[in-house]
This record gives C-alpha cells, sequence and structure tokens, in this order.
C-alpha cells in the first residue's frame, strides 16, 4: 500500500504525472499486479 498526503488537488495532478511517479509506476507496479486500486479523497 502506499499512501500519501499532499498539500492540494492541484499537487496531486503534479504527482500523477511527474517523471519519477511514472517511472516507478511502470516499472516497479504494473508490471507485477493484476489489479490496482487508487482512492483519492479530501480531508
Amino acid at each position: 500500500m502506499l499512501d500519501s498526503t499532499l498539500e492540494s488537488a492541484e499537487a496531486l495532478k503534479g504527482y500523477s504525472k511527474h517523471p519519477a511517479h511514472v517511472e516507478v509506476a511502470n516499472t516497479k507496479v504494473r508490471p507485477f499486479t493484476h489489479q490496482r486500486t487508487c482512492l483519492d479523497f479530501e480531508l
């Protein structure tokens, strides 16, 4: 599980497209998962 706290919805948009995040997702997560679920919410 990855649990992240970001400052704003705009920060989430930047994080989701950040090259380092995309690289980890493409090399360390997606090749090894059959199904995944993402959940975003505001506190």
